[in-house]
């Protein structure tokens, strides 16, 4: 249902595909290293700030989670999206070339 659903809303709302390359001048090789340095630290971020046991005890529950998640995804954004176009998410880039094909 969830998949019917997305391919409704993006033949609706995106019907030009979005493509994912380098920007130039740069190549594929320099793509995928900031690619992999910033979902690297996006991840970590993640598994440090939202799902810690040692950071977030069961009385005490942290609420900075989300602003730090926030924070990596505008500095990734600014520092790959001149490079790569920012995609930090693979399944989402895996989906995008997919329909793009």
């Amino acid at each position: 249902a969830g998949a019917v659903a997305g391919g409704t809303c993006m033949v609706l709302f995106a019907p030009k595909a979005a493509t994912l390359a380098p920007v130039e001048p740069f190549s594929w090789p320099h793509a995928m290293i900031v690619e992999a340095i910033y979902t690297c630290m996006l991840c970590f971020t993640v598994l440090n700030c939202a799902v810690s046991s040692r950071n977030n005890p069961p009385g005490d529950k942290n609420q900075f989670f989300a602003l730090a998640i926030g924070f990596v995804i505008v500095a990734g954004g600014y520092a790959a999206g001149g490079i790569s176009g920012a995609c930090f998410n693979p399944s989402v880039a895996f989906g995008l070339d997919i329909k793009h094909a």
